[in-house]
């Protein structure tokens, strides 16, 4: 969920640099802070709801690999669900 939160952070960020530089009068009659607060609480909000399809479909097995002694591994058998692999692709 971090690393989508953080490219979509980014794009907002871009987008808000962009309409600063592009159109400096709109920005600054329209940029306040309370905008601002919206707006990264939207994309926290984004980036929970992508990921919400991906902890539901998700298989997760515990495993212990051949050879190790003691260490657990998280296999994810997200490949075997075709709307996983859909929606991670679009």
């Amino acid at each position: 969920m971090c690393c989508t939160a953080s490219i979509l952070g980014l794009t907002v960020i871009s987008l808000d640099r962009y309409t600063a530089i592009a159109h400096p009068l709109f920005y600054r009659a329209h940029s306040t802070p309370n905008k601002t607060y919206i707006a990264i609480a939207m994309t926290w909000i984004t980036a929970f709801a992508l990921t919400i399809p991906h902890w539901a479909y998700s298989d997760l097995h515990r495993e212990r690999r051949h050879g190790e002694v003691g260490f657990n591994y998280a296999v994810c058998m997200e490949s075997q669900n075709a709307w996983l692999v859909i929606l991670k692709n679009l």
